[in-house]
């Protein structure tokens, strides 16, 4: 009876600190930060090829993506410290935001709208010159 009585005892505790443990565990195991959110155009529109760059400020760290045909990005892993984020897309005005604070565990929302930027482009210079292999007048 002892025995049995001690047993039930020890298997009580164990789901005890089976439930508890758990999460415990789980918020040790938080160790950095993530930037997401939307890229939209002045319409509203999502800008799915929006490149998005994350640059740690004190250790110059970059981490980039590309937001998906919905607008929305999402940079995980990130040390918890001070970003600078910029947001650029042909044909539209790059945006930053500066010094913004990361905290352990957080996923910092951040939106953006870029307006439309005339984009100026090079010429394109096209060079010939006769090749001596081919002939006109050799057949065969």
């Amino acid at each position: 009876m002892k025995r049995r009585l001690q047993t039930v005892v020890l298997l009580l505790w164990a789901l005890v600190l089976g439930t508890a443990a758990p999460g415990a565990l789980r918020a040790q195991a938080v160790t950095t930060s993530a930037v997401g959110g939307r890229v939209t155009n002045a319409e509203g529109q999502p800008v799915a090829s929006a490149r998005v760059t994350v640059t740690n400020t004190a250790t110059g760290a970059v981490s980039s993506t590309g937001a998906r045909q919905d607008g929305r990005y999402l940079i995980p892993g990130l040390q918890p410290g001070t970003y600078r984020i910029q947001v650029s897309s042909l044909g539209l005005a790059t945006q930053t935001r500066s010094a913004v604070t990361l905290t352990l565990g957080q996923t910092a929302a951040l939106d953006f709208t870029l307006s439309p930027e005339a984009v100026a482009l090079e010429g394109i210079t096209v060079v010939g010159a006769s090749n001596g292999v081919i002939s006109t007048t050799h057949t065969g």
